[in-house]
C-alpha cells in the first residue's frame, strides 16, 4: 500500500518529467545549433518548465485526469515489482549467506539486493512501457 500511495501522490510530477525528457529529445533534434536565439523564425522556443508544463497538461489535456494518464497500468505494476523484489531477494541471500552465519557479508547484501532489483524490473518492464506511452500520448512534436 505505501507503493501505491507514493506513486498516486507523486504521478503529476513524473508525467512531467517523461514530457519534458521527450520534448527536450525531440528538441536537440531539430534545433541545428544552440548558437541559435530560441524563438527566432524556424527555431522552436525554449521548453516550459516543471510549473507551466504542468499547468498545461491540466488545461489542454482534460484537468486533472490528464496529469493522472497511465497511472493504472503504474499501480497495477508496484505490487508485482516489490512482490518479486522481496522473494528474490530473500532467496538470493539465503544463497549467499555463508553457512552459520544470520546474515550475508555487504557483498552478499549487494548481489542479492542487484539480482532481485534485475528480476523484478525486467519482469514488471511492460507496465513501465504502457506507462510511459499514455504519458506521452497527447503530446504535442
Amino acid at each position: 500500500m505505501a507503493g501505491i500511495t507514493s506513486v498516486v501522490m507523486t504521478y503529476p510530477l513524473d508525467i512531467t518529467r517523461t514530457r519534458l525528457s521527450v520534448q527536450s529529445s525531440s528538441l536537440g533534434s531539430i534545433r541545428p545549433s544552440s548558437s541559435i536565439t530560441p524563438g527566432a523564425p524556424g527555431i522552436p522556443p525554449e521548453l516550459p518548465g516543471m510549473f507551466s508544463t504542468m499547468v498545461s497538461i491540466y488545461r489542454n489535456e482534460g484537468g486533472i485526469v490528464a496529469l493522472y494518464r497511465g497511472l493504472l497500468p503504474t499501480v497495477l505494476g508496484v505490487a508485482p515489482y516489490v512482490g518479486l523484489n522481496f522473494a528474490v531477494y530473500e532467496h538470493v541471500r539465503k544463497l549467499v549467506t555463508p553457512k552459520g552465519q544470520d546474515h550475508p557479508s555487504a557483498l552478499g547484501k549487494l548481489t542479492a539486493g542487484g539480482i532481485s532489483g534485475a528480476v523484478a524490473q525486467t519482469v514488471t518492464y511492460p507496465m513501465d512501457v504502457l506507462r510511459r506511452r499514455f504519458q506521452v500520448s497527447f503530446v504535442p512534436y
